[in-house]
């Protein structure tokens, strides 16, 4: 998303619920904290070593190769290496040997680099200069490469933001419908130069959510960097598929009641046997659904040989045995390609308990959807 016309304000699709979950992402790059992104000073030599490090010659006194470091917190003088051909390994080394606060190393193109690291913003600050209070423009300074630049300065590259407070509309499934509430969302403090895209993380209320839609369960959308939909094909579209009908409870969607399958309700009889059998029927006619409403896609839409339903090779339903209340689909299905694909689901009847049938033997010494056997089946 773009910044407001205000260049300050992120408009976000719903209201912020949980403050401390707000984060903001910048061009995909950079993470904004609410106190706002700052740079460090960083002061960068115009070229790589060696260096030509003199001293008592012409204008230089007997301090000529003593570079001043200036930073937020000290200015230290350091006593370089004299030579015509003093290695940047070697200023370095002198630098670090000192009790100089500032951070010293290179750059990719191996000129030296120096950065204040103790404060950040326009606090940050880094400057070189002659010791003995000689003329910059010879001397050490020039001769590691500060030619016209010899301070630098810390920046703000992204200001503090906090969430302010607008008029809104919540939706919610209480009887009253809608009603006005004051809705949060993420606004700097100061107005931002360009156009920087924003990516917003963060808790909203179910009612507004983006992801949900207000239904509570979350919609497998993703998004790429331009904002459409991230969409699957192939195989994985239909495993999709396939485990998106038998995973629906059938007549669940008042806009296609005939979706979805019934398999829920077969599970919890008293005869495990009977349940089984019931199950792979329910299998098969769920998919055969899919084989029938992929036949009618093909007439408006593209279906390629990969992501069609071809055939159901196989449906294999098992059972602990000792709980009626949990059971282990395994289904092999082939597309027009001629690809076999595994589904497999683990069905649990929730809140159902398993008690001791009249034998004395335990069906289930716990409620199923926390005993061992149904840990077994889901993996836990």
């Amino acid at each position: 998303m773009t910044l407001g016309e205000d260049k300050m304000s992120i408009p976000i699709r719903a209201p912020v619920a949980v403050a401390a979950t707000a984060r903001l992402l910048v061009n995909d790059s950079h993470w904004v904290p609410s106190s706002g992104l700052y740079s460090q000073a960083i002061l960068i030599g115009a070229f790589a070593g060696p260096y030509n490090i003199q001293k008592c010659t012409d204008t230089l006194g007997p301090q000529g190769n003593v570079i001043r470091i200036q930073t937020s917190v000290d200015t230290t003088d350091v006593t370089l290496p004299v030579g015509s051909r003093v290695s940047a390994a070697a200023v370095i080394a002198a630098i670090q040997d000192s009790t100089s606060k500032v951070a010293v190393g290179l750059t990719e193109f191996n000129a030296l680099a120096f950065v204040d690291v103790n404060k950040v913003g326009t606090q940050s600050v880094v400057r070189v200069s002659r010791a003995d209070g000689g003329p910059e423009s010879i001397g050490v300074v020039n001769a590691l490469g500060f030619t016209s630049q010899r301070g630098a300065r810390g920046s703000t590259v992204y200001p503090p933001w906090q969430l302010h407070t607008r008029q809104d509309v919540l939706p919610t499934t209480m009887e009253v419908g809608r009603f006005p509430v004051k809705a949060r969302y993420p606004r700097f403090t100061t107005p931002l130069r360009g156009n920087p895209t924003f990516k917003a993380t963060y808790v909203s209320f179910p009612e507004r959510c983006p992801r949900c839609q207000g239904t509570y369960v979350e919609n497998d959308y993703r998004f790429d960097k331009a904002g459409d939909v991230v969409t699957i094909d192939n195989e994985n579209l239909l495993y999709q598929a396939c485990l998106k009908i038998l995973l629906t409870d059938l007549k669940s969607n008042p806009y296609h009641p005939a979706y979805g399958s019934d398999i829920l309700k077969m599970i919890g009889r008293k005869r495990s046997g009977a349940a089984t059998v019931l199950i792979q029927e329910a299998v098969n006619v769920a998919l055969t659904k899919i084989i029938n409403i992929q036949t009618a896609q093909r007439n408006f839409q593209t279906v390629t040989d990969r992501e069609r339903l071809y055939s159901i090779q196989a449906v294999n339903v098992t059972s602990p045995g000792s709980d009626p209340t949990a059971f282990n689909v395994e289904v092999v299905v082939t597309n027009a390609s001629m690809q076999r694909i595994p589904v497999t689901i683990a069905y649990s009847v929730p809140g159902a308990v398993a008690l001791a049938g009249s034998t004395g033997e335990s069906l289930g010494a716990q409620p199923t959807n926390f005993g061992a056997q149904y840990r077994n089946l889901v993996g836990e």
